[in-house]
């Protein structure tokens, strides 16, 4: 079981919100991330300068392709990477987006597959249960 605690927003509005460290794995590079855990997004998203020192380019001829959400059509370019949460590797696609958007999110492809994820609001912590784990009892309260 890994439990992360709420961070504010950065935008100074003094918001906590659900943030998760994730080690991010493509083709032997690692990137340490705190990314958003949004159970609402299909997806995991990594901003573009994120996959660049991870070694992702756009292959010729392939083409940019659009996901819809909350914050309007967002162009990027589907990857598989290995991703690290707690002791727990696993694979999953990300979108990794083609502008200059500073968006990491956690969204519920791969993750939410291989985990058992429990928002406690009234503690402002987020608890990460591998299916592995799911015999073992929920953390005292803080």
């Amino acid at each position: 079981m890994t439990v992360f605690r709420y961070h504010a927003q950065p935008d100074g509005s003094g918001r906590k919100r659900p943030y998760a460290q994730v080690v991010l794995t493509y083709r032997r590079r690692t990137y340490e991330a705190q990314m958003l855990v949004d159970s609402g997004a299909d997806v995991s998203l990594i901003p573009f300068a994120v996959g660049v020192d991870l070694g992702m380019r756009q292959h010729s001829g392939e083409p940019v392709r659009y996901l819809r959400g909350a914050g309007g059509r967002v162009p990027v370019l589907p990857r598989r990477v290995t991703l690290r949460i707690g002791e727990h590797p696993l694979r999953a696609q990300v979108a990794w987006v083609q502008d200059s958007s500073p968006l990491l999110i956690l969204g519920r492809s791969g993750a939410f597959s291989r985990f058992s994820v429990e928002f406690r609001e009234f503690e402002y912590m987020t608890v990460f249960r591998h299916v592995g784990e799911l015999d073992a009892p929920l953390p005292a309260q803080a």
